[in-house]
């Protein structure tokens, strides 16, 4: 029984890792925070579920499939990743940033420190 009930758990899991991949290629961001969250529950629920009826992965078949989708999980990782990246350069693009300046002179003197003049009255060892 418990073993019936962990396989489709993991087919479950399989295929809403399956639908956030495909949401991830389209790049529409609501759809992958929704998908994100549904997988990121049903993994919650599947191992509370595991917790609690004290089953245990040790099939070969399972842990394959699990291996599997870990493996899938990195190269999600990395595409997202990929994706940010891509978002920071276009924000960059779009929106530039002025850079900002070391050795500006200040605009007003109200709210600076005082320029120094370089020179020593007294020295002190």
């Amino acid at each position: 029984m418990t073993t019936t009930a962990s396989a489709e758990f993991l087919a479950r899991v399989e295929q809403q890792f399956g639908a956030l991949s495909v949401v991830l290629a389209q790049g529409d961001a609501a759809a992958l925070a929704a998908a994100s969250l549904g997988l990121q529950n049903l993994l919650t629920d599947w191992a509370q579920w595991l917790q609690a009826s004290g089953a245990h992965l040790t099939e070969p078949a399972m842990r394959t499939r699990i291996g599997v989708l870990v493996k899938g999980m990195q190269v999600l990782r990395q595409e997202l990743s990929r994706r940010a990246a891509y978002v920071d350069q276009a924000l960059r693009v779009v929106l530039p940033t002025p850079a900002a300046s070391t050795y500006a002179a200040p605009r007003s003197t109200y709210g600076t420190v005082v320029p120094q003049s370089g020179a020593f009255r007294v020295l002190a060892a």
